[in-house]
């Protein structure tokens, strides 16, 4: 059955666009207006007055453009919103498509409560990124020269991440004691001697090697290797060591670290490791601090998604809002008017008040360049107490962290560059070595019993195209030690030890290395003396850079601080530098002390001459009139001329003075009236082009209102055939 004719949505769509296009123009006309208008207004009155109205005017056309914009989107029938409900509806699809779901909200949380509950079931685990999803210093994990230790993303088991670690050949290797340092921070918080004395401990693990036969032992802090090893394959199995009491009560001090090592030179894969103090193994579960994390985390997502959906909803519910009435047009001219006519009247009080300020300002910059010329030269206080702040700060980073005992005024060898401002080590310059060059500084010249401990050692460093030479430690090798030990009762003497806290490879941009050693573990020895190096040891090829270095006593490495010999040296500058400008100051003063004596001096002298001229001048008056009754006869009449004279001058410069403020005050007054004529003709003008703008604005209201009555009209044609 045929029906009668009607536009397609496209061609209605189009119209619509047509009238959008046709209002963007007039607006465009109506704010091109307004800026000439504005442009016309600059050279009659004060600008910092226009730029104000100038503004109100545009934030009033922009308000006025956007409320005849949605009043012309609200006017739409119901027949064009149905038209385009299909492209609304999949524009709100869109953008609800990544809010979360009530279903998904349920399943998270029966997912948080499985985890919580099997957490609850099983041993406490005490060691914390145990699924290594975080940087490995989370797990707080250190080596010896003879293991390095990563984490490897690439090889997963039952999803998870592994922690791998490869180890060289043990022979002649720190000192006989290389070892992995793997502490169990949860619960502790930190390593504590004697935290699992008397204590049943056993750890689990998941793990493989890269050949068969590796033999791992294990061992916690403080007490020797017993019987707890295994053998590993190139399989992945689960493997249970047993710690009991019996070996844990050997040493008071006992701590809370697994200790482990390789019989021979590997690679091995370890995942999700378990430390339980307990006499049983049970099934693996994260520690419950990292549970804690993941739910704060899980928690900080439900209410970003809330807050998004609240958001959506807001954003819904402003685009549903009621038609803007026509009165609101109204009201915006009428601002505009009042604008222009506020703008009349502080003109007229800025032109009063920029005949006196004009001649202030020419006085006050004249005295103000008479300070600056006087004082150029000298030390501004602010400044003084300025710099004096920024030492003081300086000086309170030093105490911040632990104090460093590599002393770079000490240091010798390599070649040192400047690094650009805001490098990312902090630090301005650093050392580069080239191969077969060491950069040396001599640590502890003779024995001492003051690093027979824990010590932390950091550095940045930056390495390009290093290969490896002949030997394992032909590479770029990083707090290379040459090591002494001695027991001060015996006087015995260990042989050198040329332990190596890091040995790198290939090409690395700055990074930041940290190393903790303990030099004590050595128990029949309590002193020490070494020297530190970097180098390039016999490397096929390679160019490094060191710097930031910093060596602290303790487990923790803290920010960079210079040692407290070389903070001597910027601290003798420093003083110096206050010094010299103190010296300054003084002779400023000195010379401003000079100027006012001298000047006292010269007011001195003025009196002392005033009282002499004085004088002399009394003196000839009484010879003068001593002299003869002629003389003062004369002398009376000569006084009496002058007083003539005197008066006529007077009355003639008063004559002159008054002629003078008459002109003045005519030339004043003339200009007034200028200025009100001027004032006068740009009301006017004004008025005219603000008359001409409301009968603009009334007629595109006018024919807008025409064409959206015919748009309506043409819609309810198309929806009735």
């Amino acid at each position: 059955m045929a029906t009668s004719s009607k536009e397609a949505p496209e061609d209605i769509e189009g119209q619509i666009s047509t009238v959008e296009s046709t209002f963007k123009q007039r607006a465009n006309s109506l704010e091109a207006g307004v800026s000439r208008l504005t442009e016309g207004l600059r050279t009659k009155v004060d600008i910092s007055a226009l730029n104000v109205t100038a503004e109100n005017i545009r934030q009033s056309v922009k308000r006025l453009e956007t409320d005849t914009q949605n009043k012309l989107n609200q006017k739409l029938s119901q027949a064009e919103f149905e038209v385009r409900a299909g492209s609304i509806r999949q524009e709100i699809l869109n953008a609800t498509k990544d809010k979360a779901s009530k279903s998904e909200l349920t399943q998270t949380a029966e997912e948080l409560s499985s985890k919580i509950a099997s957490v609850q079931a099983s041993g406490r685990n005490l060691f914390l990124n145990s699924l290594f999803k975080q940087d490995i210093s989370k797990t707080g994990i250190w080596t010896t020269s003879t293991y390095t230790a990563t984490i490897d993303s690439e090889s997963k088991y039952l999803g998870h991440k592994a922690l791998k670690i490869i180890g060289l050949n043990l022979s002649g290797r720190d000192g006989g004691n290389p070892k992995v340092t793997y502490p169990a921070l949860g619960q502790f918080g930190k390593v504590i001697p004697g935290s699992t004395t008397n204590q049943d401990v056993t750890i689990s693990f998941y793990a493989k090697a890269n050949k068969n036969g590796i033999m791992l032992r294990s061992r916690l802090g403080n007490i020797g290797y017993k019987t707890g090893n295994v053998t590993l394959s190139t399989e992945i199995k689960r493997y249970v060591v047993h710690i009991p009491k019996g070996w844990t009560n050997e040493s008071k001090q006992t701590t809370n670290e697994w200790l482990f090592n390789f019989n021979q030179e590997g690679t091995v894969w370890i995942w999700m490791p378990k430390f339980e103090i307990s006499d049983v193994d049970t099934s693996y579960s994260e520690a419950p601090e990292d549970i804690e994390g993941q739910i704060s985390t899980v928690e900080s997502t439900f209410k970003q998604r809330a807050n998004s959906l609240d958001a959506g909803v807001s954003r819904l519910t402003e685009g549903l809002r009621t038609k803007v009435d026509i009165s609101a047009l109204n009201v915006t001219a009428e601002n505009i008017r009042q604008s222009v006519k506020s703008l009349e009247t502080d003109t007229q009080n800025k032109l009063n008040q920029k005949l006196s300020q004009a001649e202030f300002e020419v006085r006050a910059g004249s005295i103000r360049q008479e300070i600056l010329n006087a004082t150029n030269d000298k030390a501004d206080k602010t400044l003084v107490v300025s710099e004096a702040g920024k030492l003081r700060e300086e000086f309170s980073k030093m105490k911040v962290g632990g104090r460093n005992l590599w002393i770079k005024s000490k240091t010798v060898g390599a070649v040192i560059e400047k690094l650009p401002e805001n490098h990312v080590t902090g630090q301005k310059e650093c050392y580069r070595l080239e191969n077969n060059s060491t950069l040396t500084f001599n640590f502890e010249p003779d024995f001492s019993s003051r690093l027979y401990q824990k010590v932390t050692f950091s550095a940045w460093i930056k390495y390009e195209n290093v290969v490896q030479g002949r030997n394992f430690w032909n590479v770029f090798n990083c707090f290379k030690h040459y090591l002494f030990r001695k027991n001060s009762e015996t006087g015995v003497q260990s042989g050198p030890d040329y332990a190596t806290l890091g040995m790198y490879k290939g090409s690395a941009d700055w990074k930041y290395i940290t190393f903790t050693y303990d030099y004590s573990e050595k128990t029949n020895f309590d002193q020490l003396k070494t020297s530190l190096r970097f180098n390039l040891e016999g490397a096929t090829s390679g160019t490094a850079w060191v710097t930031g270095i910093k060596v602290e006593i303790g487990s923790v490495a803290t920010d960079w601080s210079p040692a407290p010999e070389d903070a001597d040296g910027l601290i003798t500058e420093a003083k110096a530098t206050f010094e010299r400008t103190a010296q300054g100051l003084r002779t400023d003063l000195s010379a401003i002390q000079e100027y006012v004596n001298k000047d006292g001096q010269r007011q001195e002298a003025l009196q002392r001459y005033t009282r002499e001229e004085s004088a002399r001048q009394a003196t000839a008056v009484r010879e003068l009139v001593n002299r003869d009754f002629v003389g003062k006869a004369t002398y009376q009449e000569d006084v009496k001329g002058i007083n003539q004279r005197i008066e006529a001058v007077k009355t003639s410069a008063n004559k002159d003075i008054a002629s003078q403020i008459a002109s003045y005050r005519q030339s004043v007054d003339g200009k007034f009236t200028d200025i009100s004529s001027q004032i006068t003709t740009y009301k006017q003008d004004v008025g005219g082009q603000i008359s001409g703008l409301s009968n603009r604005l009334t007629s595109s209201e006018q024919g807008t209102t025409t064409q959206i009555s015919n748009l309506s009209n043409r819609i309810n044609s198309n929806k009735q055939g």
